[in-house]
C-alpha cells in the first residue's frame, strides 16, 4: 500500500496482543487476520514478515489508506518494539528514525479515464466509503461482511438466543446501506459471511457455539454454515433485503 508514514514499532506475535497498539504506532507482524483490524485502524503503518498483493495486510491497509510493506520475511526479527522507523510504502522500504522521503499520489475524478474492464474496489470498512467511492471506479466487486459483523462484537446465535437478532439484523443492515447509497446507481456485489470458527468464538458469547478446530482456515466456514447454520444466515439475508 502507497505512502509514507513514521512512529514508534509494536511487533504483535498474536492478535491477543493488539493492544500494544497505540494510535501512532507502526505495527509489526508476521502477517496479519480479521482479528488484528482494531490495531491496524490506530497504526500509521504495517509491515510483515509474509504476504503479497492479495494478503490481508495488503487490502486492509490499502482500504484504510495507510502505507504497508508485506513479505519483509525479517521484519520481526530486526526491528525491536519502540524503534522508530519510517515505511515507504510506495518504494517498499523501511528506514530507521524519521525522514523525509518525496511522494506525490494524484487520484483521478471519476470519468477521467475510460477501460473496456471494469474497475471495481474491493471494500470492507464503512468509514473509507466515501474516500472511494469519489475515485475513478465502476462499484463495488467484493463487500466483504466480516468487519461489519465483528464491529457488532456479539455472536449471531447467542444475540438469537436472547430474543436480539432483529438488533443484528439492523446494525448490519445500516452498515451495508452506506456502500450502497454512496456507490448508487453502481453496482455493490455483497459476499455474505466467512468468518472462520476462531473469530466466531472471539465474539461475545461465542464460546458456547463454536468448537476448537486444528485448522480454522479449512473448517467450519462460508457455505457449510449456511446450509447448517439456518438461523444466522437468514439474519444475514434479512439485513441484506
Amino acid at each position: 500500500s502507497p505512502g509514507v508514514a513514521y512512529g514508534p514499532v509494536k511487533i504483535v506475535p498474536d492478535p491477543s496482543m493488539i493492544d500494544k497498539v497505540l494510535k501512532g504506532d507502526v505495527l509489526v507482524a508476521e502477517m496479519t487476520t480479521p482479528d488484528f483490524v482494531p490495531a491496524m485502524k490506530r497504526a500509521v503503518a504495517i509491515v510483515t514478515d509474509r504476504g503479497g498483493r492479495t494478503a490481508h495486510a495488503a487490502i486492509v491497509s490499502r482500504e484504510l489508506g495507510i502505507p504497508c510493506i508485506v513479505g519483509s520475511e525479517k521484519a520481526t526479527s530486526m526491528l525491536k518494539d519502540g524503534q522508530v522507523i519510517t515505511v515507504d510504502g510506495s518504494n517498499g522500504k523501511v528506514y530507521e528514525g524519521k525522514i523525509e522521503v518525496d511522494t506525490e499520489t494524484k487520484i483521478r475524478a471519476r470519468g477521467e479515464v475510460k477501460t473496456k474492464t471494469k474497475l471495481l474496489a474491493n471494500l470492507a470498512q464503512p468509514e473509507v466509503v466515501d474516500r472511494v467511492a469519489i475515485r475513478d471506479v465502476d462499484g463495488i466487486g467484493l463487500l466483504r461482511a466480516e468487519f461489519m459483523v465483528a464491529e457488532i462484537g456479539e455472536h449471531p446465535s447467542y444475540m438469537i438466543e436472547q430474543g436480539r437478532g432483529n438488533e443484528f439484523v439492523e446494525k448490519l443492515s445500516t452498515e451495508l446501506m452506506k456502500f450502497a447509497k454512496a456507490f448508487y446507481p453502481r453496482q455493490v456485489v455483497y459476499r455474505t459471511n466467512d468468518f472462520k470458527s476462531n473469530e466466531y468464538k472471539a465474539l461475545k458469547g461465542g464460546e458456547k457455539y463454536e468448537e476448537e478446530e486444528e485448522n480454522p482456515m479449512i473448517g467450519y466456514r462460508g457455505a457449510s454454515r449456511y446450509i447448517t447454520d439456518i438461523a444466522t444466515f437468514k439474519l444475514e439475508l434479512a439485513a441484506i433485503k
